[in-house]
C-alpha cells in the first residue's frame, strides 16, 4: 500500500463531490492510502496568479509545507489545485523572496502527482482488470484532458506526443470495454476559468468542444477535471435555455465514475442523480454487459 497527502480542494465540497467520492474509492480500491492534508487551505485556482504571485505560491505552499511533514507525496484531482500546487512545488525552492513578503519554507522533498497517473500505471490497470464486474461494450467516447492536466510540460513532466495526445484515460477505458475515438480537441481549453469574466468566449470554447465530439460519433465526454465538467455541462445546458440550442447534445462522465461503475463501487446512483445532463442515454441503451 502507497500512501498519499490527499488534497481534495474546494470543488470537493459543491460542484465536484460527484468527482472527488467516486476517484477517492477508486483510488483506494488501487490500494493506495489517502490522508487527508490537516487543515488545507484553498490553493488559489483559478484566480490567485492573476492577482498577485506571491498569492499564487503562498497558498499552495502551505498546503505543501503540511505534506511535507507528513513525509508524504500529493495527490490533488481537480487539475486546476494539481497545476497550482505542481507549480508551486517547482517554484518555491527557488525563492527567497515574493513581492517584499517570505514565502513558505517549502523545501522540495515531495511531489505532486496528478490522479490519472496513478490510475493508469500497468499496477493499477492489472487491479482494476481483476476487480471489473462489468464493461462499457463498446461505447464510443472521446476523453477530455483539458489544458491543465498535460501542460506545461515544466510542470507536470509529461512530454512527447502526451503533451497533444495524452492516453492516461484512453488505456483504462479501452480496459474498461469503451471504444475511445480520436478527435483533435483532447487537451482544449474549454475557458472555464472565464466563465464569469468573458462569458461568451467560455461558451464559444466550450460548445466548439462539445459539436466536434458529437460530430466524431462519441456518445459521451469523458474527463478528469471537476472545472472542465461543469463547464461541459453548464455550457450546453445554458445554450438551450437561452435558445441557442435546441438540445444538450452529449452527457459527461468523470473517468472515476465510469471505473467505479465498472468494478462495482462507491454510490454511483447519487453521482448520477447529480449530473445536469442525463445519463440514461449512453448507459441505459447500450445495456452494459455483466461480467
Amino acid at each position: 500500500m502507497t500512501s498519499f497527502a490527499y488534497f481534495p480542494g474546494c470543488a470537493s465540497e459543491g460542484s465536484g463531490r460527484e468527482f472527488a467520492d467516486t476517484m477517492e474509492v477508486v483510488i483506494q480500491a488501487l490500494d493506495h492510502d489517502l490522508q487527508e492534508i490537516p487543515d488545507w487551505n484553498c490553493c488559489g485556482a483559478s484566480s490567485a496568479h492573476s492577482v498577485s504571485e506571491f498569492l499564487s505560491l503562498a497558498l499552495p505552499g502551505r498546503d505543501l509545507v503540511k505534506a511535507e511533514q507528513m513525509g508524504l507525496d500529493v495527490v490533488a484531482p481537480c487539475a486546476a489545485c494539481y497545476s497550482r500546487l505542481a507549480t508551486a512545488a517547482l517554484e518555491l525552492p527557488r525563492q527567497r523572496e515574493l513581492e517584499g513578503e517570505e514565502p513558505p519554507d517549502f523545501r522540495g522533498g515531495i511531489k505532486v502527482v496528478h490522479p490519472l497517473k496513478l490510475l493508469s500505471t500497468p499496477e493499477a490497470l492489472a487491479v482494476v482488470g481483476s476487480k471489473l464486474t462489468r464493461t462499457l461494450k463498446d461505447l464510443p467516447v472521446v476523453t477530455y484532458y483539458g489544458c491543465l492536466a498535460v501542460r506545461p510540460a515544466a510542470v507536470t513532466g509529461v512530454t512527447g506526443s502526451e503533451l497533444e495526445n495524452p492516453t492516461m484515460m484512453d488505456t483504462v477505458l479501452e480496459l474498461l470495454g469503451a471504444e475511445v475515438i480520436d478527435w483533435p480537441h483532447k487537451t482544449s481549453c474549454c475557458g472555464a476559468s472565464q466563465t464569469l469574466p468573458k462569458p461568451l468566449l467560455a461558451r464559444n470554447l466550450t460548445l466548439e468542444i462539445v459539436d466536434c465530439a458529437v460530430a466524431s460519433g462519441a456518445e459521451a465526454i469523458v474527463t478528469g477535471c471537476p472545472l472542465c465538467f461543469l463547464n461541459l455541462e453548464l455550457q450546453q445546458v445554458q445554450a438551450k435555455t437561452d435558445g441557442d440550442r435546441e438540445q444538450q447534445h452529449i452527457p459527461v462522465f468523470y473517468i472515476s465514475e465510469l471505473m467505479a461503475l465498472c468494478m462495482g463501487i462507491g454510490d454511483l446512483k447519487l453521482a448520477f442523480e447529480n449530473h445536469l445532463i442525463p445519463v440514461d442515454g449512453p448507459l441505459d441503451s447500450r445495456e452494459l454487459t455483466w461480467r
